[in-house]
């Protein structure tokens, strides 16, 4: 019998070991800058509802869909959202299934399966609010996997994509990180669902920022995201020295500058 991958994905025992949930609840009321987001994604029977939280300075300002790291929540980054507005732009932290005030369980398969869904309802949603039509997409560590399914549909809104302590090769570190080791479970196997196979379908303008002491997602991914990305695509690497996979944001004077250069030149 063919070994099914789809099956390991979906297999409650070793998504345990891969996601670490935090439910929160729902806010209560949205503030002046903030907007709370709730998509409905179809799942057979009983759809499933992603949280958000939408925050915002300017109509104007491009839209950019955040996909955090696990173990994290989108009401985390309420506590430092200034630094990422003041880069110029309106940004939507998501959840994943079983995270915040989403329902469901997450699992490798549905993260993946639920970023189109989530990308399009995002795109319906800022259109329907008056908020601009210019997209980024952007990863931090766990979200480099839905980000990478997005991403390497090349939607024709999104001007770039900036992967932040990310993911490249799924299966290496479902290997040494998560210690997924089962008969039949290849670096073959797992191909079609590798971040590797995605990214290097992106046509879009890419900025990667890894710290050189990761030892959570090593550096190498970096480098590897780097790699894949065709020569003839616009494309940065900045490696943060020192920076570990938890402090790398607190490296205030490299971090959030080239972000807003990148966002500031291609809106």
């Amino acid at each position: 019998m063919p070994f099914d991958i789809e099956k390991l994905l979906e297999n409650p025992s070793i998504n345990s070991i891969i996601f670490y949930p935090r439910r929160s609840p729902k806010p209560s009321s949205e503030g002046e800058k903030y907007k709370i987001l709730e998509f409905e994604i179809a799942n057979g029977e009983k759809n499933i509802k992603i949280g958000g939280l939408f925050h915002f300075r300017s109509y104007e300002n491009p839209s950019v869909l955040f996909f955090h790291g696990n173990g994290e929540i989108a009401q985390d980054y309420s506590y430092f959202i200034d630094k990422f507005l003041d880069c110029g732009m309106n940004i939507a932290i998501m959840d994943y299934r079983g995270y915040g005030f989403s329902t469901g369980t997450p699992t490798f398969k549905n993260i993946i399966q639920d970023a189109i869904p989530i990308y399009n309802l995002f795109l319906k949603w800022i259109n329907e609010n008056g908020f601009s039509q210019s997209v980024f997409l952007y990863a931090r560590s766990l979200g480099s996997i839905p980000i990478a399914e997005i991403a390497s549909h090349n939607p024709k809104n999104v001007k770039g994509i900036i992967f932040e302590s990310s993911i490249c090769d799924t299966y290496k570190i479902m290997r040494s990180l998560f210690m997924i080791d089962v008969p039949g479970f290849t670096e073959d196997s797992i191909k079609k669902w590798s971040n590797k196979t995605k990214i290097a379908k992106i046509r879009k303008p890419v900025l990667i920022i890894h710290g050189t002491r990761d030892h959570i997602v090593p550096f190498e991914h970096g480098k590897l995201i780097f790699e894949k990305i065709s020569d003839d695509i616009e494309k940065i690497f900045v490696p943060i020295e020192h920076a570990g996979h938890n402090d790398i944001q607190l490296y205030e004077d490299i971090y959030y500058p080239e972000i807003k250069n990148f966002i500031q030149k291609l809106s």
